[in-house]
């Protein structure tokens, strides 16, 4: 807990600072999480597309279609506006 409380009255803005790093962390990694499953939607859509054109099935190609764009836009998402959530703690 040390870079939670304050160790003195002199130390404020070092526990004030330190707290900020941790929200800073916590920006980064929700970022590299919300790529890494935006990622995992578009391959998972891909094969699936891939399954479908094989059997023929346009439901099939719809769903995957879908779920590959979705996870093309989730991976947007992670690249551009979850870093600027930064700016709103710093």
């Amino acid at each position: 807990m040390r870079g939670f409380t304050y160790i003195n009255q002199k130390s404020k803005v070092k526990g004030l600072v330190n707290i900020m790093d941790f929200f800073v962390s916590g920006i980064d990694m929700l970022q590299k999480l919300v790529v890494a499953i935006g990622g995992g939607l578009v391959v998972v859509g891909l094969i699936q597309f891939m399954l479908a054109q094989k059997d023929h099935d346009a439901g099939g190609k719809s769903t995957a279609v879908n779920m590959t764009m979705g996870g093309g836009g989730l991976t947007l998402i992670g690249m551009i506006l979850v870093p600027m959530l930064k700016n709103l703690f710093t």
